[in-house]
């Protein structure tokens, strides 16, 4: 096991450091795009510090999805576009490791960003986390795996880098503006919440995120979790139907 973790690791390691030195620029998005939309909507838009515990799940779970959703599968085909995945055929890491590195990589730098915006909006706002720790972090994961499927079932249909960067950020445009992220749907047209928001997964995943952080009981979520692992089961099962290496 020993023997698999530090090669694994070190995979990670070298993934985190290349995504910094590559695309310096979308590293400090990472950091920057979160904490600007969130000052944003707090001094501007809800100039009220009683919405922040409101307000920061939401932007908590952008950073995400963003992440997932764009910043994964671009580097992804990237990588398909250099042969990068055929040359592994000549080394003993194998292309599924290197796309597990890529992934844990990824989540690394989504919560690195996260925990900057959380501290800045307790510093600054009188952000309170009012859940447990460990079931906020368990309903994280399965909501950042969730989301993370769909960017790498992006890269499966998608064979160039300019086809994954249209088709993410209409999917990033669909999910962002009409799943409660930016605009509540209460505010919305009844068609909107009752055609659309109810058949995107960053719905149930911002109800998610916002109760837990919250501290509503986990059980009041069984839905919203089964429906976010339902769509990674079938987006992962997808992707592996329509995967290119090459």
């Amino acid at each position: 096991m020993a023997m698999f973790i530090r090669p694994f690791l070190k995979m990670v390691y070298i993934e985190i450091k290349l995504m910094c030195l590559r695309e310096p620029l979308a590293a400090m998005v990472v950091f920057i795009m979160p904490l600007f939309f969130f000052l944003i909507i707090m001094e501007g838009i809800v100039p009220m510090p009683v919405y922040v515990n409101h307000v920061l799940p939401s932007i908590v779970a952008l950073a995400a999805v963003t992440n997932a959703c764009f910043s994964l599968p671009m580097s992804i085909t990237a990588y398909r576009e250099i042969k990068y995945f055929t040359q592994l055929k000549a080394t003993p890491m194998t292309s599924l490791t290197l796309l597990s590195a890529m992934g844990v990589a990824n989540f690394v730098m989504t919560v690195l960003g996260i925990l900057a915006l959380i501290v800045v909006s307790m510093l600054f706002y009188g952000a309170e986390f009012g859940g447990d720790i460990l079931v906020f972090s368990a309903g994280f994961i399965v909501f950042i795996l969730s989301m993370s499927s769909i960017g790498i079932l992006i890269a499966s249909v998608c064979r160039t880098t300019r086809d994954v960067r249209g088709v993410s950020e209409l999917v990033l445009f669909v999910m962002l503006f009409f799943s409660d992220l930016f605009i509540p749907l209460e505010l919305q047209p009844e068609w909107v919440s009752d055609y659309i928001a109810s058949f995107l997964p960053t719905s149930y995943a911002v109800e998610l995120i916002r109760g837990l952080w919250l501290g509503e009981p986990v059980y009041n979520f069984a839905g919203n979790i089964a429906i976010l692992v339902g769509v990674m089961v079938l987006a992962l099962m997808l992707s592996v139907w329509k995967f290119r290496w090459e």
